[in-house]
């Protein structure tokens, strides 16, 4: 009976540890991401391709800008 007990809890360590570890890579993945899309913005912005406000230049805003 402990037996069964001791196999039963040491399972669900691994498991909750591999579910942290998943879910670790996974955040580190989408912040990588965000950083690159913060990069890409950036070097956008500098080139002129968006306005003071967050928008992107280009499209039928063209027309209002003389």
């Amino acid at each position: 009976m402990a037996e069964d007990l001791h196999q039963h809890f040491a399972q669900r360590t691994s498991f909750t540890n591999d579910a942290a570890r998943r879910t670790r890579t996974h955040h580190a993945l989408r912040m990588e991401r965000h950083r690159k899309r913060d990069q890409q913005c950036n070097q956008e912005y500098n080139l002129g391709l968006w306005d003071r406000y967050g928008r992107r230049m280009g499209g039928h805003s063209r027309t209002f800008q003389q």
